[in-house]
Parts: C-alpha cells; sequence; structure tokens
C-alpha cells in the first residue's frame, strides 16, 4: 500500500510542479515529462487554442504547449490562461534582445523533478521488498 501511495504521489507532484517560467533570456516550459527553453528571439507569438491550451510558437513554427494551463474548470471561471498569455507576451516583448539572433531551443525529454523521482525509487524499492517478502513467505 505505501508503494501505491508514493507512485500517486509522484504523478501528482510532477503534474502539479508543471509550469511557465520567464528567464532574463528565455522562456522555459515545464510539462510534467518534459520541458522546451525557448530564447526570447525565437518566439514569433503566444496564444491559446480553443479548449485554452497555453500556446508558443517558434520563428521555425514549432509549437509548443504548456500542460500548466489545460483548459480547466478554473480557467473557464476566471481565464488564467489569457492572462498568462497576455503577461508572458508582454515579458518577453520588454525582454526581447534589439537584434534578432536566432538562439537554439532545448528540449529535454524527461525532467528532473527530485520529490517524485525519490518517491518512484522508494516505491520501486518497497514493491520489489513486498514481492521477496511473499515469494519467501510461500
Amino acid at each position: 500500500m505505501p508503494a501505491v501511495l508514493l507512485v500517486a504521489f509522484a504523478l501528482v507532484e510532477r503534474i502539479f510542479s508543471s509550469c511557465v517560467i520567464l528567464r532574463d533570456e528565455r522562456v522555459i516550459i515545464r510539462n510534467p515529462l518534459g520541458e522546451v527553453s525557448v530564447p526570447y528571439a525565437n518566439v514569433v507569438r503566444i496564444h491559446t487554442t480553443g479548449g485554452g491550451n497555453y500556446t508558443l510558437v517558434t520563428t521555425g513554427g514549432a509549437e509548443y504547449l504548456a500542460t500548466a494551463y489545460g483548459g480547466s474548470l478554473i480557467d473557464v471561471l476566471f481565464k488564467t490562461t489569457d492572462r498568462a498569455v497576455d503577461v508572458s507576451w508582454e515579458e518577453i516583448a520588454a525582454r526581447r534582445p534589439k537584434q534578432r539572433a536566432a538562439g537554439t531551443v532545448r528540449k529535454r525529454m524527461v525532467r528532473p523533478c527530485w520529490l517524485a523521482d525519490i518517491a518512484m525509487v522508494i516505491a520501486l524499492i518497497l514493491a520489489c521488498a513486498a514481492v521477496l517478502v511473499a515469494s519467501l513467505g510461500s
């Protein structure tokens, strides 16, 4: 039972740690599994999709979705995605370099999330111990 709770905790932690971060020179979109880092010079526009998703479009035409703003009931009531798009666009426009030299977009398929990763390792150890105890008890 503790292993199942730890796995559930790890999943919830990864989902709730999703966010959009505006750094000095780039915007970072952290999703539950991966993340993408886009220099401000590469951002063409940010918009919301019909389902309420925060979408960033780059100079190459690639679109990156931020699952932190996934069109929930809270978003419908308070328009959080629209506000996040407006704030992000204002910040990027203010911080964007005058010369539009394109930088590199960095992608990570699996991002570190230390609480979730440690919880998964402990859950795996507990599950292996449970299997071992069950097999020795028979």
